[in-house]
């Protein structure tokens, strides 16, 4: 019986152990940078308001409205908009998280109609008792006054809700008549329709662009577009044997480039745990790897084998960065686990149209150990480095370095948040996955009050709203920060 490897850190590590991780593809060094760049801008922070919240994740913004998930008595959830300008709470509804698997984020989805209108989409329970105890009608919400616009009858959701294919509305998948079926929910007109764009029911959506997974065995992956199937290939041809998106995936589209690429993750048998620790190394170079593969065709067009894009960064999804980890075994329970520390780490930014490596950063020991965890790490487009200068912050979007500036604070990311959910007749509930809150932070990681920089907010780590306003949920509540000139 396939069994996954218990611990993260291991399995990240897995492709990186059988050499230092170089791959023949060693790129310029990181550089020292002027700390003058798009995400930079000179001002003054200061605090503008806080919001007592027990949020689950970061804000989304729409227009002057923040859209917040937060936790609710009775092991539930709500969903509640706040006023950008000051933070009073301007609607608030009971929020369910469907029946979609415990590995998804829970996060707020706003959807953009036909005619442009925004609206913010979700299953509201309305506690009354049915056979099925996730079937709960789809609401479309208005943004400002929190008014429901639209409401479906009640549906069982059994993927995260998106954006349809072509940019408009939200597509889903849910249980009807006894199986699958796609679905759009017209965000102008109100109702559900089937879909219609070429995704095989039952799929499961893997990135942008329409790329989707059918399952299966062996697993089929292929691309929906213009309401078609464009290409389906066999997963394992493109990432390996033994690969299944079963075990997680991060994949990305870059529509300028006509480019996915990312990695997916892999199983292992107790026979492979064992061989491991017998090795001291990973069965093939080809364990894991990121791939970029065309968008068109789903032709190969490049594979980086010892890679993987597990860094610890909590950098955007599509941001083009990879690692190269050599891991020095050290627990091993027998057909169970393997676990250990990371040794070395090389950071390195690529081409995704080529997989050509365009700057890369290293560092070992200690060092390298602590750029894998998460904890600790600053968010956004940049990342905290113990290099040979000291720490660093590091630009994720070319690799330049600086220090920080004398008391800077900088915005990092914990643990991605956990949460009980419990139906009304359902006393144990499920166990279901947030989002990352913010904590403020030295260069070194560490726990510090005080206010963001400049650089810390403009970097990613923080939700944009209007008026130089920038928006940071903690586990103390939602925080706004106003840049002054």
């Amino acid at each position: 019986m396939p069994i996954l490897l218990g611990i993260v850190l291991a399995l990240c590590c897995l492709s990186a152990c059988s050499n230092d991780g170089s791959d023949g593809s060693d790129g310029p060094p990181a550089t020292e940078g002027s700390g003058v760049t798009g995400l930079f801008v000179e001002g003054h922070v200061e605090r503008a308001w806080t919001t007592r919240l027990r949020a689950i994740g970061q804000p989304v913004v729409v227009g002057r409205t923040a859209v917040v998930l937060t936790r609710a008595p009775r092991h539930r959830l709500a969903i509640v908009g706040l006023d950008t300008d000051n933070g009073r709470r301007l609607w608030r509804h009971p929020f369910q998280p469907s029946n979609i698997a415990t590995g998804y984020y829970t996060r707020p989805f706003v959807g953009t109609s036909k005619s442009g209108h925004r609206f913010v989409v979700f299953q509201r329970p309305d506690d009354v008792a049915r056979s099925d105890q996730w079937a709960e009608p789809l609401v479309a919400v208005a943004p400002r006054s929190g008014r429901v616009v639209h409401s479906t009858e009640p549906v069982d959701v059994t993927d995260a809700v998106d954006t349809c294919l072509d940019g408009e509305d939200m597509c889903v998948a849910i249980v009807r008549d006894g199986g699958s079926e796609r679905v759009r929910f017209r965000l102008d007109k109100g109702g559900l329709r089937p879909a219609h764009d070429g995704v095989t029911i039952g799929a499961r959506m893997l990135a942008d662009g329409g790329l989707y997974s059918s399952g299966g065995t062996p697993e089929s992956f292929g691309r929906a577009h213009a309401g078609k199937v464009q290409w389906v290939r066999r997963l394992a041809g493109t990432f390996g044997a033994a690969h299944t998106s079963d075990q997680g995936w991060s994949l990305a589209y870059d529509e300028k480039a006509g480019v996915f690429w990312g990695s997916v993750g892999r199983t292992y048998t107790s026979d492979d745990i064992d061989s491991l620790w017998r090795n001291r190394r990973p069965l093939s170079p080809s364990d894991t790897g990121v791939v970029g593969f065309d968008a068109a065709t789903g032709e190969v067009l490049w594979r980086r084998k010892t890679a993987d894009n597990y860094c610890g960064t909590q950098a955007d999804d599509d941001l083009p960065v990879r690692c190269f980890h050599l891991m020095r075994f050290t627990k091993y329970v027998p057909g169970q686990s393997i676990s250990g520390k990371v040794r070395r780490l090389r950071m390195e930014g690529f081409d995704v149209k080529t997989g050509r490596t365009t700057w890369s950063v290293s560092v070992r020991g200690k060092a390298a150990e602590n750029a894998n965890a998460q904890k600790g790490r600053v968010a956004g487009r940049i990342t905290n480095l113990h290099l040979k200068q000291g720490w660093r912050i590091v630009f994720l979007t070319d690799g330049r370095t600086r220090a920080a500036e004398p008391g800077e604070v900088f915005l990092c990311a914990g643990k991605v948040t956990t949460y009980a959910y419990h139906l009304d007749d359902d006393a144990s509930g499920v166990r279901r996955t947030g989002d990352n809150l913010r904590s403020t932070c030295t260069v070194r990681g560490k726990r510090v009050s005080g206010v963001p920089s400049v650089s810390a907010l403009t970097s990613g780590a923080a939700e944009k709203a209007p008026g130089a306003t920038w928006l940071v949920a903690t586990a103390r509540g939602v925080t706004a920060y106003r840049i002054t000139q």
